[in-house]
């Protein structure tokens, strides 16, 4: 965990635990990507 830990911070500047935080929090907002056109469906 310690490694990916690492990657995420220097990859997107967050911590892997801040990310976690962030998708278990119950008040997060979760939108659709209207404005990009992928071959997979992609929410943020």
């Amino acid at each position: 965990m310690k490694k990916k830990n690492k990657i995420n911070i220097g990859k997107h500047n967050v911590s892997f635990y801040e990310a976690q935080r962030a998708f278990l929090d119950i008040k997060r907002i979760i939108l659709q990507d209207v404005d990009h056109k992928y071959y997979r469906k992609k929410i943020f």
